[in-house]
């Protein structure tokens, strides 16, 4: 059999090596672990997803950085939020407060054990 020009010869060859995944290239070029690469990869989409919801409010520089006051384990509990609720979570962040205890103080408030009035401070 000839092979004609832009034939793909990686799947009509004898051999059976596994091609490497996006995750595992950039894991072994980065001394990293593949699970590594695809939790940093879900967390950037969970970036973009605030960023998107917050509309023009904020920037990905400002949600990154280290005085943001939001862990990597915030964003998805920010994002099954509705607008109005992240919207007011946001607002207290950039006051000083941690995304988590107002995150977890919501949560109280919901499940009905909690008598406070307002979130604790950051």
């Amino acid at each position: 059999m000839a092979k004609r020009p832009g034939e793909r010869t990686e799947l009509t060859s004898g051999q059976n090596a596994r091609r490497l995944s996006a995750a595992e290239g950039l894991a072994a070029a980065h001394k990293v672990d593949e699970r590594t690469v695809r939790r940093d990869a879900k967390f950037a989409g969970q970036i973009d997803q605030l960023v998107a919801c917050l509309r023009a409010q904020t920037s990905r520089t400002r949600v990154l950085t280290r005085n943001a006051r939001m862990s990597r384990s915030d964003m998805p509990r920010l994002l099954v939020l509705s607008a109005a609720e992240r919207d007011s979570i946001i607002a207290e962040v950039r006051k000083g407060a941690k995304a988590s205890k107002l995150l977890e103080y919501r949560r109280r408030a919901n499940d009905g054990k909690t008598d406070q009035k307002s979130p604790p401070g950051g």
